[in-house]
């Protein structure tokens, strides 16, 4: 399913930078859980956010419940954006490696890149091309070229002799489940790229990709209160408050309250060079 979150009167929502998410509160018996969901959209289009969001096998309640919640009626409280997996703006040549449902940050990367004229290649590994999430939209993207699809059941799988040589100028971003993160980790520290140039963000589930995609498409309505308009769009402090969006009736609004104490832990796995957060 792919979530697009849009302002009901038009305007702008808070800008994002590739890599980014945002933590849905997903309303479950016994209180909310809260699930993190990657921003998958091209950070210059402000009008909306775009989420993949995934039947998690084993679902510990979030995907599932998004998935049957996702209807007019029902609502969601998001947070603002936030991003523990940037992009390095010094780099002159970007690796982004995706597996599964790990290839939603790796397609907001690949617009930010694309819109900045940089040099990049995205590899998206799936287990068949019937099984591959976001193909057509990948497939009229401007970056479509610059898509290499390795597929399990056809023989394209990744090649690791294809990896490319360490550069001074070149990073690697990986994003998908364990055991893919740690095959692109080692190819890309035995071809000399030191702990600073490889990027990760672990995704700790596998994903069923059976059945029918779709789309469900909400609108946001802004606060009339001044001050929480306006501390909506600058989101200073995401750790401290949280800046919602609720879907409420077919539309959503923006809230804005104190944190509430988090019942379950995050869905993902962030590392970073020196250790993970």
């Amino acid at each position: 399913m792919q979530l697009v979150l849009k302002d009901e009167a038009g305007g702008a929502l808070p800008p994002f930078e590739a890599g980014a998410h945002i933590e849905l509160e997903i309303p479950a018996e016994g209180g909310p859980i809260f699930r993190q969901y990657s921003l998958c959209g091209a950070p210059s289009d402000t009008d909306c956010y775009r989420l993949g969001i995934l039947k998690d096998t084993a679902s510990r309640g979030g995907s599932l419940a998004v998935h049957a919640l996702a209807k007019e009626g029902r609502a969601f409280t998001a947070s603002c954006p936030n991003n523990l997996f940037p992009l390095e703006k010094s780099a002159k040549r970007s690796l982004l490696f995706g597996r599964g449902i790990g290839i939603t940050p790796i397609l907001s990367m690949a617009h930010s890149l694309q819109a900045d004229g940089a040099k990049f290649e995205v590899h998206y590994c799936t287990r068949s091309k019937e099984k591959t999430a976001f193909l057509d939209e990948i497939e009229a993207a401007p970056f479509a070229a610059k898509v290499s699809f390795h597929h399990d059941d056809d023989g394209s799988a990744f090649d690791p002799s294809a990896f490319p040589t360490f550069a001074p100028d070149t990073h690697v971003y990986v994003c998908g489940p364990e055991g893919f993160m740690d095959f692109i980790t080692g190819l890309a520290e035995k071809a000399g790229f030191p702990a600073a140039n490889i990027h990760r963000e672990y995704f700790s589930a596998d994903v069923d990709l059976s059945g029918d995609a779709f789309e469900v498409e909400a609108r946001i309505r802004h606060h009339r209160d001044r001050r929480s308009r306006r501390y909506h769009r600058e989101c200073p402090h995401p750790g401290r408050r949280r800046c919602g969006i609720q879907m409420r009736g077919g539309g959503l609004r923006h809230s804005h309250h104190r944190n509430p104490r988090r019942r379950s832990g995050p869905s993902r796995q962030v590392s970073h060079p020196g250790g993970t957060g």
